[in-house]
């Protein structure tokens, strides 16, 4: 959010306008809000602005998270797609029954293929 605060001085019309003409250069629309702060004229449209800057903020982490779990979930479903619980179950039982098993050891067989 650009904000043009005392508004009503010489120059802040032509100020804005080459701010609006930079924000509306780039890819997101930035809101160019003019405001007169001793006066409290707009206020209340930075509060909104902000109110809505804050939520889409929100939105899109929620979004980015949601993605990053369904990507992960992809990912460990295809590493793990030749990997047999039953297999690895007589596989660890196996191993169990020498006396040097160790987890981290017997894994590193599954991680390294």
């Amino acid at each position: 959010i650009f904000v043009v605060n005392k508004s009503d001085r010489p120059q802040a019309d032509q100020f804005s306008r080459n701010l609006e003409i930079l924000a509306h250069s780039s890819v997101k629309h930035i809101p160019v809000l003019k405001t007169i702060a001793p006066e409290k004229t707009g206020l209340d449209a930075l509060a909104s602005a902000i109110d809505e800057q804050a939520k889409s903020h929100h939105q899109s982490d929620r979004r980015y998270w949601l993605m990053t779990e369904r990507a992960y979930h992809l990912i460990r479903e295809a590493r793990m797609k030749d990997v047999s619980k039953d297999i690895l179950r007589k596989n660890i039982e196996a191993a169990m029954n020498q006396k040097t098993f160790n987890l981290y050891s017997f894994i590193q067989a599954y991680i390294s293929t």
